[in-house]
């Protein structure tokens, strides 16, 4: 964020949500190999996950996986980076890290 690469601040709190979701999976012996961020909450919470987070939070973080590293889908999303779309990624990613952590910790 900080180097103004606005795509790349997008791709890795994409990242750092789908990973820290695949984290509480595993530490119940149910991971799951998908990037798919719905299904990997829709799972996370029958394990006390409960971030302040929607569906279509969810749906908008995930484009960014994909979006973020080919111009074919941002054209076909018509996203254009910038600080502000950044920053909502980034709150997305952080507020389910957060909640992950507490899963993790109790």
């Amino acid at each position: 964020m900080s180097s103004g690469d606005h795509a790349y601040a997008c791709f890795h709190a994409e990242q750092a949500a789908q990973f820290a979701l695949k984290a509480l999976l595993l530490r119940h012996g149910a991971f799951m190999r998908t990037h798919d961020l719905v299904l990997l909450y829709s799972r996370a919470r029958a394990y006390g996950l409960e971030a302040d987070v929607d569906e279509r939070d969810l749906r908008e973080l995930m484009i960014h996986y994909f979006a973020s590293r080919y111009p074919d889908a941002r054209r076909r999303y018509q996203i254009v980076y910038n600080e502000h779309l950044a920053r909502r990624m980034i709150d997305i990613a952080r507020r389910i890290v957060e909640e992950v952590r507490a899963c993790l910790k109790a």
